[in-house]
């Protein structure tokens, strides 16, 4: 993409049409039915979770365009996990790829692209009891996150 300075720059994919699926992994255990393992990719630029606003009544609401993107990645996701059952707790994995360095301010905090991927999981995030983030930088943007059923021993 070319500015209008002439210098080339980063394409960053924030269009709604250009979210989609690449390939997703379903694993369930035969006997309960329960859901082992999930891993979805998906291309197109994972938004970091913006800081809350407030209102001049003092209304506190997250951007509108923010709960559009979170939105729309719901919406793929719930005809992929519709029916499941799921029986936490449950290990994330996001692993997130941008066409630039993961130390540059423009790519965004580990926590608050976590705090994206947890908006768009069908279940409440207090099931997921551990949980990593890896930025890369990659030809394209994507990412991939992985829920993983893990033990817990009291």
């Amino acid at each position: 993409m070319m500015r209008r300075n002439g210098r080339s720059s980063s394409r960053r994919t924030t269009d709604l049409e250009e979210l989609r699926i690449l390939e997703s992994f379903l694993d369930y255990d035969s006997s309960s039915g329960a859901l082992v393992t999930a891993r979805v990719a998906f291309a197109g630029c994972l938004h970091s979770m913006p800081r809350a606003r407030a209102s001049k009544r003092g209304h506190v609401y997250l951007p509108h365009k923010y709960k559009r993107y979170v939105s729309a990645l719901r919406d793929m996701l719930k005809e992929l996990f519709d029916g499941l059952q799921w029986h936490p707790p449950y290990r994330l994995t996001l692993r997130v790829y941008k066409p630039y360095s993961p130390l540059s301010a423009r790519y965004g905090d580990a926590d608050n692209l976590l705090k994206t991927v947890m908006d768009l999981l069908p279940f409440d995030d207090i099931w997921i009891t551990e949980a990593a983030v890896m930025k890369y930088v990659g030809e394209d943007f994507g990412f991939i996150f992985e829920l993983k059923s893990v033990d817990i021993k009291d």
